[in-house]
């Protein structure tokens, strides 16, 4: 299986998990110049989720949290932000989540506001 093909099947589980846990899914795959959202969400309690997934196939050998580096965070930040300014979304309230899903066993661990946004950014 390749790298592509785990990402894409941990963003179909993924996905499923998100609306089987009530969110709304608004867009999957928002990309501009320089970043990309894999899934962005309103959460019941009216919150905008942008969600990193991390996906592998049985297990990792470190934690996945840790691959997501600070200049990755920057590009995600940067890429919400324009979601939110395109659509005119500045004063909502905004979460950024990651999901690390395990391919092989169709698992999903789902960790809380992250990133933190920089009102400088």
């Amino acid at each position: 299986m390749t790298k592509k093909t785990i990402g894409d099947q941990g963003e179909e589980i993924a996905a499923l998990y998100l609306e089987q846990q009530g969110y709304k899914i608004l867009k999957k795959n928002y990309r501009i110049k320089g970043g990309e959202l894999d899934i962005i969400c309103k959460s019941i309690d009216e919150y905008i989720v942008f969600f990193e997934v991390k996906s592998f196939l049985y297990k990792f050998t470190y934690h996945p949290l840790y691959r997501i580096s600070a200049k990755k965070k920057r590009l995600l930040i940067r890429a919400a932000t324009h979601y939110l300014l395109v659509r005119q979304l500045e004063e909502v309230l905004v979460r950024f989540d990651v999901l690390v899903v395990n391919v092989g066993l169709r698992k999903v661990m789902h960790f809380y506001d992250v990133i933190h946004r920089n009102p400088a950014v």
